[in-house]
């Protein structure tokens, strides 16, 4: 298979590929969403309760995301670490010890069987990852028109320099299909199939922060990490967002522990872009 991306990379080249927003000079980052008739949780999970909601790759909408393909070993050697290696996975996963054998036997016979069981134990892994999306920019007027539901929704705007957001990866874009090899590397550079995405997404211009629950080093509760009041530097209104949407979100944000620069957007008349106007509200 033919890929501009080589199933092992070394970290200098990883951080070129995916820098943090510092790195790529970055000091703001954003996120769109619909308001209008979303009653969900996630909202006051936010404003009011400051706690930054990572969705899994199944709730995602690329169907894509994170489904790898792997290289297969080019000889003995390098059958035998992922051999071993695919059963200590078996193993962690819950399977019983004599059935994890029978399944490593199995695929010593059949090459075949090695495959499904590969590409069955990276789903598996990579559906435990949890991610937020962030973008590059808050007058995107694509990222208006799908994520922030025809320009009734909302932009976040996010302190890049302050963690988690700090933390975000860039997503690399690309034409072929991401080939990784078996076993994984044991630091960040196993997250980057969920930082390489098809070009046809390059219009998103997207940093992600992904965490595994569990993980020591990350505080969470298994699917949102807790965000210091500073974090949250701004808030766009859409072009169109309905003035009883906007105020709801306002007594939202006036009960939570954060205090963003409000801004309502309106029409350019001389540009096909946005124009932001601070907004007058309880906040100030």
């Amino acid at each position: 298979m033919d890929v501009n991306l080589p199933e092992f990379i070394t970290w200098k080249q990883f951080e070129a590929y995916h820098p943090y927003p510092e790195q790529a000079g970055k000091d703001r980052l954003f996120h769109l969403r619909p308001i209008a008739g979303v009653k969900d949780c996630r909202l006051e999970h936010l404003f009011v309760d400051g706690l930054l909601f990572h969705s899994a790759p199944e709730r995602l909408n690329d169907p894509f995301e994170c489904k790898p393909h792997y290289k297969e070993p080019a000889n003995q050697a390098e059958r035998d670490i992922l051999l071993s290696h695919l059963h200590k996975v078996l193993l962690k996963h819950g399977m019983h010890a004599d059935e994890a054998m029978a399944r490593i036997v199995g695929c010593i016979k059949n090459p075949t069987l090695l495959s499904q069981l590969l590409h069955q134990s990276g789903l598996e892994s990579f559906a435990e990852m949890r991610m937020y999306s962030f973008t590059a920019s808050n007058n995107n007027l694509p990222m208006w028109t799908h994520y922030g539901a025809l320009h009734t929704g909302i932009c976040i705007e996010f302190d890049a320099t302050v963690w988690p957001i700090s933390g975000a990866r860039k997503v690399k874009y690309q034409k072929e299909y991401p080939q990784i090899a078996y076993p994984p590397e044991e630091d960040e550079r196993n997250m980057r199939p969920g930082l390489i995405k098809s070009e046809a997404w390059g219009y998103e211009q997207e940093f992600r922060h992904i965490f595994f629950p569990g993980a020591e080093v990350i505080p969470s509760n298994g699917d949102s990490i807790p965000l210091h009041p500073e974090t949250m530097t701004g808030l766009y209104f859409g072009v169109n967002a309905d003035p009883d949407e906007k105020d709801r979100i306002l007594k939202m944000v006036e009960k939570g522990p954060f205090n963003p620069k409000i801004y309502e957007g309106a029409l350019s008349s001389t540009k096909f872009k946005i124009e932001f106007d601070p907004m007058s509200n309880r906040l100030d």
